[in-house]
């Protein structure tokens, strides 16, 4: 994400809604007469006067990455909208037709000496929605680019939870096998021990953990519990929302207030 101030007037701007009032307030003075300002130019082409200032551009960091969020329970995920990228390659003329658009596409950064082409973005209801041989100004250009970014991260996004939940899936019905096993020999082989901290990792608490492994999720408990029953030793662990889980022994045997 790119933002470009000039030096002159707002070298001290440090906010974002600042950062975006200083770069169209700027290209507002220099390039009025030309069709604002596209990147290092007017976008009629014309170089940048003396009114303009100095300008550099400002790489902000993206926004932070809601990937963990695939990990939590009961989020549901809606497809985001796919927008199709048309366009010809500017070497071979070969067409391409896509969900992910190509490098130069409202890119003010792309070099100038670069080949590029014209490119059509279709909606999800099949209308056209830009032309790049359309003049726009810096901020309809900064815009669409960053509509179009956020589009795919989105769509990342949901490709990533959807197989995230499929494998997730495929590993619970798996354990599911392996805890009725368990029930009976009471024994924790190899496999079942990867899928249990796996389970950590996605911060499930599930039949079999041991007391390390549900506080890694959960952390320290509001009160434990101990008691005998018969030759065992078994300690409920009690935690806020009326979560708890017992422990017979060294490893988690019952489960209250837990999906």
């Amino acid at each position: 994400m790119f933002f470009m101030i000039s030096k002159n007037a707002c070298a001290t701007s440090i906010v974002l809604s600042i950062f975006t009032y200083c770069a169209l307030a700027s290209s507002q003075d220099c390039c009025t007469q030309h069709g604002d300002v596209c990147g290092d130019e007017c976008c009629d082409g014309t170089p940048l006067s003396s009114e303009c200032g100095t300008f550099k551009y400002i790489e902000l960091p993206q926004r932070a990455s809601p990937t963990a969020q695939i990990q939590e329970e009961g989020v549901s995920l809606k497809p985001p909208p796919k927008w199709l990228y048309v366009w010809n390659d500017p070497k071979s003329g070969t067409p391409y037709f896509s969900s992910i658009f190509p490098p130069w596409y409202r890119n003010i950064h792309y070099p100038k000496d670069s080949p590029r082409s014209r490119v059509l973005v279709y909606d999800e209801y099949n209308r056209l929605i830009d032309d790049t041989t359309q003049q726009k100004s810096f901020s309809e250009i900064f815009k669409i680019r960053q509509q179009a970014t956020s589009n795919l991260q989105q769509q990342k996004f949901y490709e990533q939870s959807q197989k995230y939940q499929a494998e997730m899936q495929k590993k619970q019905k798996r354990f599911k096998k392996l805890l009725k096993k368990w029930i009976k020999d009471k024994k924790v082989d190899d496999e079942m021990k990867k899928l249990l901290e796996e389970f950590v990792v996605a911060g499930k608490v599930t039949m079999a953990m041991t007391k390390k492994q549900v506080q890694k999720i959960w952390g320290e408990p509001q009160d434990t519990i101990t008691r005998m029953v018969g030759d065992k030793f078994q300690t409920t662990l009690i935690y806020n929302k009326g979560r708890g889980v017992v422990l017979t022994g060294e490893r988690v045997t019952s489960l209250k207030g837990v999906k």
